[in-house]
């Protein structure tokens, strides 16, 4: 995976969108926010067909996270009804995550929207890495995500998939029981991923397993 962004951009030169009362909304180098739409889904698309050419993938991602840095000036509610008109996507939810005003629950209630499943395979995470990051936790501790995430499996998920380093998982084993097959999912990527996993990290991904297989939670 590769990692998109760990800090917030501020050093864009972009002035903001156009906005001359009944003109089309521009940004960038002349875009339109539909421009921007198409083009993310277009990069989408090429991006999961090269699945074994890291080197294409990350220009592609390089070249998404400069189009959408375009977006910081554009009102939410702006990018809202465009995505509302064309239907909520997964890469619609990403560009409203860099808008001016856009909360982490709104980029959950769009994604939520898409009707797409978040899940730890990296096409489907993709979105989570173009995340604006200063909407993503800076803590690596587990118990500080699920606190950010205010109870919502997704924005918990959001927070892990969005990363591109481990996290801690700090939280005891009981506690741990309890998680949704969802969450459990991406702990247990997560613990895979690792350099040098020791045996906690094993039992950990052995009881990770269990959760998701009985899958007395639904997943969503």
């Amino acid at each position: 995976m590769t990692a998109a962004e760990t800090t917030p951009d501020t050093s864009s030169s972009d002035t903001g969108p156009a906005s001359k009362p009944g003109s089309v909304v521009t940004v960038g180098d002349n875009l339109t926010l539909a421009d921007v739409w198409t083009s993310l889904h277009a990069s989408a698309e090429v991006w999961r067909n090269v699945p074994h050419d890291a080197a294409q993938q990350e220009r592609i991602d390089d070249s998404d996270l400069s189009m959408l840095r375009n977006l910081s000036r554009v009102p939410a509610a702006l990018w809202q009804k465009l995505c509302e008109a064309l239907g909520w996507t997964v890469y619609g939810s990403v560009g409203l995550s860099r808008c001016e005003g856009a909360e982490i629950g709104m980029v959950c209630a769009a994604w939520e929207a898409s009707a797409t499943v978040l899940t730890p395979d990296p096409v489907a995470c993709r979105p989570a890495w173009l995340l604006n990051p200063a909407l993503v936790p800076e803590s690596r501790k587990l118990s500080d995500l699920m606190m950010a995430g205010e109870d919502s499996n997704l924005q918990i998920c959001l927070f892990i998939a969005a990363r591109s380093e481990p996290i801690e998982i700090n939280l005891p084993e009981d506690t741990l029981q309890g998680a949704a097959p969802q969450l459990t999912d991406f702990l247990r990527a997560d613990l895979r991923r690792r350099n040098q996993p020791d045996a906690e990290d094993a039992a950990l991904v052995s009881m990770f397993s269990g959760i998701i297989d009985t899958g007395e939670q639904a997943y969503c």
